[in-house]
C-alpha cells in the first residue's frame, strides 16, 4: 500500500472512531494465548489471533474471565486503536485475579490461593501431615499414636483439600 492509501486509511479510521457509532461483536473463540488474549474467528472465517482479555497490556493487578475455548465473545474495539477487547462471555473457563503478591485462580480442577510462594492446598497438606506424627510429651511419657480410624479420618481429610483445592 503507497503512502497516498496509508494516510486515507489512517484519516477514515480516525473519522470513523470520533463519529462512528461504538460496534460490539460476536465472535467464536479459538484459542487462548499465554499473553492473556485469546484468537477468534468471525462468521466470515477471518481469524484475529491476539483480541486482549483485560484492557491494559502491562503485566499488573488484574482480573480476568478466560472463556471457554468454543464458546462466543462479544469484544469491542479499543477506543483510537486497532486492538479489540473482550466484553463479556458465554462460558467461563477460567477466572484469574492476581493483586499484589496474592493469587487467586478457579476453574474445573479447583481454587488455587497463593500469596508469594504459600498456597493453600500446600499449607493445609502440611498442616495435616504435621498432626498426623504429632506426640505430646505428660507427666506420664509421651502421648501414644494415633488410632488407625483417626489416621484415617485426617487421610481422607487432605485428599479432600486436595481435591477442592489447586497446587501451585
Amino acid at each position: 500500500m503507497d503512502k497516498a492509501t496509508e494516510d486515507i486509511k489512517e484519516q477514515l479510521g480516525n473519522f470513523s472512531d470520533a463519529f462512528g457509532p461504538v460496534v460490539i461483536h460476536a465472535v467464536k473463540v479459538v484459542a487462548i494465548n499465554e499473553d492473556d488474549t485469546a484468537q477468534v474467528e468471525w462468521e466470515s472465517g477471518l481469524v484475529m489471533e491476539d483480541v486482549r482479555l483485560k484492557s491494559v497490556v502491562k503485566d499488573s493487578d488484574h482480573f480476568i474471565i478466560v472463556p471457554a475455548v468454543g464458546s462466543t465473545v462479544m469484544i469491542g474495539k479499543i477506543e483510537k486503536g486497532e486492538e479489540y477487547v473482550v466484553l463479556a462471555v458465554e462460558a467461563i473457563q477460567t477466572v484469574k485475579s492476581l493483586t499484589g503478591q496474592t493469587r487467586f485462580v478457579q476453574d474445573s480442577g479447583g481454587f488455587l490461593l497463593q500469596k508469594g510462594s504459600d498456597d493453600l492446598q500446600g499449607l493445609m497438606v502440611a498442616l495435616l501431615d504435621a498432626i498426623l506424627v504429632e506426640r505430646h510429651a505428660t507427666n506420664y511419657g509421651p502421648t501414644i499414636e494415633l488410632t488407625p480410624e483417626s489416621k484415617q479420618r485426617y487421610e481422607e481429610l487432605k485428599d479432600r483439600f486436595k481435591n477442592l483445592l489447586k497446587d501451585a
